[in-house]
């Protein structure tokens, strides 16, 4: 198996976001999550940060770099030109446990 840790383009965005839509399809939230993903990256107010075992995002984390991000609350005082805001840390079920998370961690920083 191939783990591969890695900043995430927009294509790479769209295609998770694009699977949360179709695992929850009678929920139009998802549908509004994936334009704030796009809108954030697009401003670059975040990088996200992507685990990927054989092709599949298994472990993901969002750097929020900007104090222009709207989308984060109570904000203040903790992100400025050297410090980042590190939120959405997230594992896939089936993966927790296993070190995945932590390797994507320390590839973050």
């Amino acid at each position: 198996m191939e783990y591969i840790c890695k900043i995430a383009s927009l294509e790479d965005i769209i295609k998770k976001q694009d699977e949360l839509i179709n695992k929850h399809p009678n929920d139009n939230k998802w549908v509004e999550w994936k334009k704030e993903w796009i809108e954030r990256f697009n401003n670059k107010t975040i990088i996200v940060y992507y685990g990927i075992l054989d092709g599949k995002i298994i472990t993901e984390a969002t750097a929020v770099i900007s104090g222009e991000d709207k989308y984060i609350q109570n904000k203040e005082g903790l992100i400025d030109e050297k410090t980042a805001y590190l939120t959405a840390f997230r594992t896939n079920k089936e993966y927790e446990g296993l070190g995945y998370f932590s390797k994507l961690y320390k590839y973050m920083e």
